[in-house]
């Protein structure tokens, strides 16, 4: 089999090149080759040059009507690639490029199937509904929720759901932290305002004592302060928080959830299932997560881990005074179902079998 991957991501990509990265790493490379298609700036094609994978062609996939020229000379060359490398599947994994093969493949007579995975919980529109049902031999749902979303449009033997994984070989801390004094809450699921980070902060800034149990790490870029001053919409000087700022390196993420007690991702849009809430647990964090899509998939309420409502300051701040109250020895025992739900079903290799699986479903060798 010869797969291409497609990302149109230009910048950090997020979910999406973590994916694919897992994918080019644990490929069983006897039973086909990968290349991979995305913009020559992009995060994931600096990782997979740093990688060594030598598979990787520089390609923008715009799929603007404002743009005819550019979509049909991008259309033009990708079906050109597709021909010259004897592509079997193009696995797309964003809305553009998803269309763009979709369109080579009319217009410019490239054969090969087309698979999607859909890395979001955004609304589809009838127009997508026809794209995803018609036009692509397969759909892969990284979670359980994304599926039930599509499930009145799609036929079930089009799809498949396929839980992101992650290596928890990599994602372990060697003695975690039981803390005396403050709590330290951290995330490293970003700080785009829909991962809801600014919500436990309100509830810290409503309540000093409260505050004063808890210090809080947030991995990612530092949003401007004029932005988290209307977020959080109250004063916050006594909330003990640091934003670390975006690091590119995972020993010193994992550094970080070292030296902390619980993680936390309270996302109110767009998550499906969450990468760095699967790789906090696999650090032995028990995670405080919303019930926005795929992530009550993750967690147990209660064993280890925590789920709140979406949005709802009164279901986190509960949930705060909840574990200000626990001891250390109930700390643990959450910290060690966290690492054991991760072990047990996070596992990047069963992913990438069961992709490499969903490849062989559609295979036809392209004459």
């Amino acid at each position: 089999m010869n797969i291409m991957i497609t990302n149109f991501h230009a910048g950090n990509g997020g979910g999406h090149t973590t994916y694919i990265m897992n994918i080019v790493k644990y490929f069983d490379y006897n039973k086909g080759k990968l290349l991979i298609a995305c913009p020559p700036e992009s995060r994931l094609y600096k990782e997979l040059t740093n990688f060594g994978f030598n598979n990787v062609i520089p390609l923008y996939f715009s799929c603007k009507l404002n743009k005819l020229k550019q979509l049909v000379t991008t259309c033009k060359i990708l079906s050109q690639i597709v021909r010259s490398q004897k592509i079997d599947i193009i696995h797309t994994n964003g809305t553009s490029d998803n269309k763009i093969a979709i369109l080579a493949r009319i217009f410019f007579g490239m054969r090969c199937k087309i698979i999607y995975t859909k890395h979001n919980h955004y609304p589809v529109s009838w127009l997508s509904k026809i794209r995803l049902k018609r036009f692509n031999e397969r759909i892969i749902f990284v979670s359980d929720s994304i599926r039930n979303q599509c499930s009145s449009f799609i036929y079930d033997k089009q799809v498949v759901t396929i839980k992101n994984g992650i290596d928890t070989d990599k994602w372990k801390t060697e003695h975690p932290v039981i803390e005396k004094g403050k709590i330290t809450l951290i995330s490293s699921a970003g700080t785009a305002e829909h991962k809801g980070w600014h919500f436990l902060i309100r509830c810290l800034a409503k309540n000093k004592e409260l505050s004063d149990k808890f210090r809080i790490k947030i991995i990612g870029c530092i949003p401007h302060q004029g932005d988290i001053d209307k977020l959080v919409g109250a004063p916050f000087s006594h909330v003990d928080i640091e934003f670390t700022g975006y690091i590119n390196d995972d020993k010193k993420i994992i550094n970080y959830m070292e030296n902390a007690s619980i993680g936390f991702v309270l996302s109110t849009d767009c998550e499906t299932i969450s990468f760095a809430c699967r790789e906090m647990m696999a650090c032995s964090l028990p995670v405080i997560i919303s019930d926005f899509g795929g992530l009550p998939e993750n967690v147990e309420h209660g064993v280890n881990g925590w789920i709140t409502k979406a949005g709802d300051e009164t279901s986190i701040y509960n949930i705060l005074n909840l574990v200000a109250s626990l001891s250390s020895q109930e700390l643990k025992k959450l910290s060690e179902k966290a690492r054991e739900k991760a072990v047990n079903e996070f596992n990047v290799r069963k992913m990438v079998s069961e992709t490499i699986n969903t490849y062989s479903s559609v295979y036809k060798p392209v004459i």
